[in-house]
C-alpha cells in the first residue's frame, strides 16, 4: 500500500510543481515584460526537468517490478529448452507488451493534469482568458506526434519485453520473429505518428480561405517548391503562433499566424516552412536514424551487455557508454536540426525580404512570450535557434549581399 501511495505522490510532482511555481513566481502583474518571458521560460525548464525526473523514476521501479515478477526466462526454463527460441515465445512478448502498455498508462494520465497545470499557468502569466480543454488538446497534439515513438520504446523497455538474448554460456542468439517485430512496429509509429496524432485530436483542418489559399499557391510558385495543401492548427483561442511542414507537402499554420499576422509576415513563415520542404526527407530520414539507434541501443545492445558483463564495471561501462552515446547523438541532431532552421530563414528572407523576415519572428516569439535567447550565456539545446541568432544570421546575410553588389558596380 506503501508503495502505491508513493507512485502516486511521484506521478502527482510534475503538475503539483507546476502550479506552486506558477502561482510563486507570478504571484503580481510584472510591467517589464522582459522579466515575464524570463521567468516563464524558467519556469517551464524547470517543470519539464522535474516532469522527465519523476517518468525516469516511475518507469525505473516499474520495469524492475515487471522484470523480477514476470520472467520470461523462469516461463521457458519450466517448459520448453532454451534452444527452441523461435515464435514460441511471441505469445509471453506480445502478453509483456500489453503489461507495459498498461503500466505506462499512469504517466499518460499524469502528463495530461501536468498539461492542464500548464495551460492554468499560461493563463495567469498571461492575464488571458482561454479555454483550458482547447489549450490542452493543443498540447497533447503538439507533444504526441513528437513523443509517440518514443512512448512506444518506452513501452518495451518499460515491460522487458525487448527481443530478449538467451545466452547459454557462450552462445546468444536473438529470438528474430520478435526483434524484427519491434523494428517493423517502431519505424511505422515512427513514420505515422503525425497522422495517429492528427486522426484523434482532429486539430487541422482545412484552412477555407480562398485568398490565402491563392496566395499560399503563388508563393510556392514564386520559390519554385512543389507543395500540398495549406491546413488551419486549431489552437481554440490559446495565443500560440507556428508553422509545420510535412513529410507529403502540406503546410500547417496556426490560427494565431492564420487570422492575426499581418500578410506580409504570414507570407515569410510559409515562406519558412517551403524552405522546409526542399531538405524535409533529409531531415526526417536523419531523425528517424537517431530513433533507430536509440531503439537498438536500449533493447538489442543494453541485453548484450547483460549477457557478456554481467555485474562488472566492464558492463557499467558498456551501458554508460551506450546511453551516453544515444544522448550525444540526440544532442547533434539538435544542432543539425538548428542548422536547418538557419537555412529555411534565408531562404524566406530571400523569398520576402529580410526586414519582413525579421518582423515576422520577433511576432511570433511575442505571442509565444518566448525569450530572445534561450540561455544567459547564449547556449543553445533546442531544435530551433534562439530569436537573436536567427535574426543575426539573416541580418548578416543581408549586410553579404549588399557588399557583394557594391563590389559588382562598376567603379567610377
Amino acid at each position: 500500500m506503501i508503495i502505491y501511495v508513493l507512485l502516486f505522490i511521484l506521478l502527482m510532482t510534475p503538475a503539483g510543481f507546476c502550479l506552486i511555481s506558477g502561482v510563486i513566481r507570478f504571484r503580481s502583474r510584472n510591467v517589464d515584460n522582459a522579466l515575464i518571458v524570463k521567468k516563464r521560460w524558467k519556469h517551464i525548464r524547470r517543470s519539464s526537468f522535474v516532469l522527465m525526473v519523476s517518468w525516469l523514476a516511475y518507469g525505473f521501479f516499474i520495469s524492475s517490478y515487471i522484470s523480477s515478477h514476470f520472467s520470461l526466462q523462469s516461463i521457458l526454463a519450466e517448459r520448453v529448452a532454451l534452444k527452441s527460441i523461435a515464435l514460441y515465445n511471441f505469445p509471453f512478448f506480445l502478453y509483456l507488451s500489453a503489461l507495459g502498455a498498461v503500466a505506462i498508462m499512469p504517466l499518460a494520465a499524469s502528463f495530461v493534469l501536468f498539461l492542464f497545470a500548464t495551460a492554468w499557468c499560461e493563463a495567469r502569466v498571461r492575464r488571458e482568458t482561454f479555454a483550458l480543454r482547447g489549450a490542452v488538446r493543443l498540447m497533447i497534439f503538439e507533444h504526441t506526434h513528437r513523443m509517440l515513438p518514443y512512448a512506444l520504446l518506452c513501452v518495451f523497455i518499460v515491460s522487458g519485453a525487448a527481443p530478449w538474448v538467451i545466452a547459454k554460456r557462450t552462445i546468444v542468439q536473438f529470438n528474430l520473429p520478435i526483434a524484427l517485430f519491434i523494428l517493423a512496429v517502431c519505424s511505422l509509429v515512427y513514420f505515422k505518428s503525425f497522422g495517429i496524432a492528427r486522426v484523434f485530436l482532429k486539430v487541422l483542418v482545412p484552412i477555407n480561405d480562398g485568398v490565402i489559399e491563392q496566395r499560399f499557391q503563388e508563393l510556392s510558385s514564386m520559390v519554385g517548391v512543389k507543395a500540398g495543401n495549406l491546413l488551419r492548427l486549431r489552437t481554440y483561442g490559446y495565443p500560440y503562433a507556428q508553422g509545420y511542414a510535412l513529410l507529403n507537402g502540406d503546410i500547417c499554420l496556426s490560427d494565431c499566424v492564420i487570422d492575426g499576422f499581418p500578410s506580409e509576415e504570414r507570407d515569410a513563415v510559409i515562406a519558412h516552412e517551403l524552405g522546409h520542404l526542399l531538405h524535409i526527407k533529409k531531415l526526417i530520414a536523419k531523425h528517424f536514424a537517431v530513433y533507430i539507434a536509440c531503439v537498438l541501443a536500449f533493447l538489442f545492445l543494453l541485453p548484450l551487455c547483460d549477457v557478456y558483463f554481467s555485474d562488472s564495471l566492464a558492463g557499467f561501462l558498456s551501458k554508460f557508454s551506450l546511453v551516453y552515446g544515444c544522448l550525444l547523438l540526440m544532442i547533434s541532431m539538435n544542432k543539425s536540426s538548428r542548422g536547418y532552421e538557419l537555412e529555411a530563414d534565408r531562404f524566406s528572407a530571400s523569398a520576402v525580404g529580410e526586414d519582413v523576415f525579421v518582423r515576422a519572428m520577433e511576432r511570433l516569439h511575442e505571442i509565444n512570450l518566448l525569450p530572445r535567447r534561450f540561455n544567459e550565456k547564449g547556449r543553445e539545446n533546442m531544435l530551433h535557434p534562439s530569436l537573436e541568432i536567427r535574426t543575426n544570421a539573416v541580418m548578416q546575410s543581408k549586410q553579404r549581399t549588399v557588399n557583394d553588389k557594391d563590389l559588382l558596380q562598376p567603379q567610377q
